[in-house]
């Protein structure tokens, strides 16, 4: 609190009438600069003080005794009081204002990105440093934090698979068919406009019977017999690749209920499929048969969330892994 207490008892001789006149101008020019360079908030509550401020300092040059000079100088200082609290509350209704928005922005980018889990601990982190941020040095670290974290979710949404952990696509040498990394960057190309599409995963059954009694080359053939079968069912606008396991995958594009397309899936597979090997001077014919599954893209909350669900249904038609997933589901 500002006080006046050393002015009062102040002897009145020339000397002190001197200082006091020329205290009187620097009082006056100091109510001039708090009028013109007050903080602004609110342009309102700016103009009136401005105008309180400046009716003190003419009130202040026409008092002529001590009494007076004192009381205007009380009422100066009140109104600075109440109008620097009243900044105060301004300032920190901004920062509220502020840190609510950047939360609602941070979820917001979050939902939409699916972001990684070092994403979301950063904005987190950026959250916390701005609540307590007490300085422009601090705003202007958490600022940084955020185009930092920004730039993180633009890196991940320009490559989706990255966090999945997908290798780069191959062509497979049994099938000829693009790989698992092609089959996932597909996915990721029409991601943002899925509503319509279906991956489904073909297995074929035995196929590793078939390869330990015939040889793998013999389970080669078979694949490339299941995918033969499987492409000239599908359109032309669908896709097909070579999955994990003994599977292979078509993405396809339906305008029509899910039991729709599940209807036409189940009827390729009841197509006979049989293929005939060559075992010393003698010729073997192997019946071929598949399982499958469907995988509507829009039932997914993202491609890892798809592509985990596909590659559990692939893991379970391996017979090693098949009795661990059957416990599993009884447990």
């Amino acid at each position: 609190m500002t006080t006046l207490t050393p002015f009062m008892n102040a002897s009145r001789t020339v000397a002190a009438e001197r200082k006091a006149e020329a205290l009187s101008r620097v009082v006056s020019m100091l109510l001039q600069g708090i009028a013109l360079h007050c903080p602004e908030t609110d342009s309102v509550d700016a103009a009136d003080f401005q105008t309180a401020i400046r009716k003190v300092r003419s009130d202040f040059e026409r008092v002529e005794d001590q009494d007076s000079t004192l009381l205007l100088a009380g009422a100066a200082i009140r109104l600075m009081e109440d109008y620097n609290g009243g900044v105060s509350l301004h300032a920190r209704a901004k920062q509220n204002h502020l840190e609510a928005a950047v939360a609602q922005l941070s979820e917001a980018l979050l939902d939409v990105a699916h972001a990684s889990e070092a994403t979301m601990v950063a904005f987190k982190e950026l959250e916390r440093d701005l609540a307590s941020a007490t300085s422009v040095e601090a705003l202007r670290i958490a600022r940084e934090k955020l185009e930092s974290a920004i730039a993180a979710i633009q890196e991940e949404a320009a490559h989706p698979l990255k966090k999945c952990g997908v290798p780069s696509g191959e062509t497979d040498v049994a099938t000829r068919l693009p790989d698992y990394g092609f089959a996932a960057a597909a996915i990721a190309d029409i991601w943002s406009r899925r509503h319509d599409y279906f991956a489904v995963i073909f297995a074929a059954e035995r196929l590793e019977t078939i390869n330990m009694r015939f040889g793998f080359p013999a389970g080669d053939q078979v694949l490339h017999l299941l995918s033969q079968t499987v492409a000239k069912a599908l359109s032309p606008a669908d896709r097909l690749f070579r999955w994990r396991g003994p599977c292979i995958m078509a993405l396809v594009k339906r305008d029509a209920p899910e039991a729709f397309v599940a209807g036409d899936m189940a009827r390729l597979t009841m197509t006979k499929m049989e293929h005939a090997i060559t075992l010393g001077d003698r010729e073997v014919m192997l019946s071929v048969s598949a399982s499958w599954n469907l995988f509507p893209l829009r039932a997914a909350s993202d491609i890892e969330d798809l592509l985990g669900r596909m590659n559990t249904f692939a893991a379970g038609r391996l017979p090693a892994r098949r009795e661990a997933v059957a416990s599993r589901a009884r447990a």
